[in-house]
């Protein structure tokens, strides 16, 4: 059997006394050597990740910060975005005013009219320009408390014996009574493209043919028999119907 190798520990103390020897194997030498560098291993890595600790802990702060400044922003540009919704919905009334927003003919197409047309169709633009805003429909016909989408027009509630007004300047087409409904249609002819039709008058004050100045009376609308009362009214213009486009110009 061969002799373990072993390394000799000598304790010598500097004044007098018992010197002390030990005798160490050389394997728990090297145990001890891993479990020291074990250990190193162990601090390098801890140490590590304290500092990449300490290096997150900052870039969470930083983005937390990058977080508040983006919900401020966002906030702003929600408020941009409403202050532009605004602007949008003016700018529509106003391209309404120039007859832009109809997707209609310009002024230059106004003049003369196309072949197999019977009249060219005269836009706000060109009633505006000359003069003719009276025969634009930007009255209200008739004092209602609520209104709802009807027959391609508008339903304007209104209690049974309520005036009923011109919305712009024209002439009486024609009145037609429905005997089913038990009350009259009235069409009034603006000139060039435009029309207004007045359904639910239950008493006509004009005739066929006749000339209404703008807030003009028509008539009075129909007493209610089993359908809500109020006004049918109807706004074509060069053929297409156009009644919620100029609700926003009602006075």
């Amino acid at each position: 059997m061969l002799p373990r190798r072993r390394f000799t520990l000598l304790i010598i103390p500097e004044e007098g006394g018992c010197t002390y020897e030990y005798k160490i194997p050389r394997l728990y030498l090297w145990v001890l050597a891993v479990i020291a560098v074990g250990v190193l291993g162990f601090l390098a890595v801890g140490l590590r990740a304290w500092h990449e600790a300490g290096y997150l802990a900052g870039r969470v702060e930083r983005l937390e910060r990058d977080k508040a400044i983006l919900v401020e922003e966002v906030a702003s540009i929600d408020a941009l975005e409403e202050i532009l919704r605004g602007v949008k919905v003016r700018n529509d009334q106003l391209r309404m005013l120039t007859a832009e927003a109809f997707g209609l003919r310009g002024p230059e197409a106004e003049d003369e009219p196309g072949p197999g047309e019977r009249e060219s169709f005269i836009s706000l633009t060109h009633r505006l320009r000359y003069g003719t805003l009276s025969s634009v429909p930007t009255l209200k016909p008739v004092r209602s408390s609520a209104w709802s989408p009807s027959d391609g027009g508008l339903l304007l509630e209104a209690p049974g014996g309520s005036l009923v007004r011109a919305s712009a300047a024209g002439r009486v087409d024609h009145t037609r009574f429905d005997p089913a409904a038990r009350w009259f249609e009235l069409s009034l002819d603006h000139g060039h493209g435009l029309w207004t039709t007045y359904a639910g008058i239950g008493a006509t004050t004009v005739e066929d043919g006749d000339f209404v100045h703008k807030g003009q009376p028509l008539g009075l609308t129909a007493r209610s028999r089993g359908s809500t009362p109020g006004l049918r009214f109807t706004i074509i213009e060069n053929g297409l119907e156009s009644t919620a486009s100029y609700r926003r110009f009602w006075l």
